[in-house]
């Protein structure tokens, strides 16, 4: 009996409005798309440059602002991870839904992507792909690199209040081109 009313009175409204202050964060849904169509294909040249656009969108105004990350994955001929990265806060959404042009350089680590749709001194700027090898250990050496085939290329949206969306692009790698002699 005195368990029951003990109960009762822990689950019983306060008196006080002063002390039900509940804060109710926004429920901050997130939805990414990238903005092409069919098969897509990238040379093996460090200078080969692609342009993708990315449509994202967030719930509400109060999970603004959001961040653009950007995952790859190298693969070989036989699906094996070659290697993987991650570029932070590749651009930032300050609206509802945004299209955020990138031009990447997917071949070359060193300048590997660009905001080019972001403020201009932002879109100015390369970062770097830190691409570790397939055990986590380090830099992938430009000879392994080279073994890759195809990559997947992931942008995830984080919108304020746990709001999060993913969507995948694979890119085909062009064969390497031999020239032969001619006789």
């Amino acid at each position: 009996m005195l368990l029951s009313v003990l109960l009762a009175a822990a689950l019983a409204p306060s008196a006080s409005p002063q002390q039900q202050e509940v804060r109710a964060d926004p429920v901050c849904a997130a939805e990414v798309h990238w903005a092409v169509s069919g098969p897509q294909e990238t040379g093996r040249a460090q200078a080969d440059a692609r342009t993708f656009t990315l449509f994202s969108a967030v719930a509400q105004p109060a999970c603004l602002p959001a961040e653009i990350r950007l995952t790859v994955g190298f693969f070989d001929a036989g699906s094996e991870l070659v290697c993987g990265g991650t570029v932070p806060n590749i651009a930032i959404q300050r609206d509802a839904t945004q299209l955020t042009t990138l031009q990447f350089q997917l071949m070359n680590l060193s300048e590997w992507v660009r905001w080019r749709s972001g403020p201009h001194d932002v879109a100015l700027q390369t970062r770097p792909l830190s691409c570790l090898n397939a055990d986590g250990t380090g830099p992938v050496a430009q000879a392994a690199l080279d073994r890759a085939t195809s990559l997947r290329l992931y942008a995830t949206v984080l919108s304020g209040f746990r709001g999060m969306a993913t969507d995948e692009l694979q890119i085909a790698i062009a064969p390497r081109r031999v020239d032969r002699l001619r006789r």
